[in-house]
């Protein structure tokens, strides 16, 4: 096994179809997919909030959560996570269609 750390996100919706985004503590283009870096394997998950919970900060690291519609992204964010989002979004919405 590598010693390179690995990267997780994860996808997670409310019933509005909004993307679970997390603003961080550090860096200049802080708002971002949740996750983080592990010395494991690299995931991705897909959830959905049926319930519509509110999501809460569960470390210092992170400022504030919140659901956002993929027309209205919080700034600053970086080019790359705002076309990952789109495209992301745009699977996401292709993957409802078949239902």
């Amino acid at each position: 096994m590598s010693n390179k750390l690995m990267g997780a996100a994860a996808i997670i919706l409310d019933s509005e179809r909004r993307i679970l985004l997390v603003k961080h503590s550090y860096g200049k283009n802080n708002w971002d997919l949740p996750g983080g870096k592990s010395d494991m394997h690299h995931f991705v998950f897909i959830s959905n909030n049926e319930n519509n919970q509110e999501p809460e900060p569960s470390s210092p690291e992170i400022l504030e959560c919140r659901y956002c519609s993929i027309d209205d992204l919080p700034k600053p964010i970086s080019d790359f996570t705002y076309k990952r989002n789109r495209m992301l979004y745009s699977m996401i919405d292709s993957f409802y269609s078949t239902l």
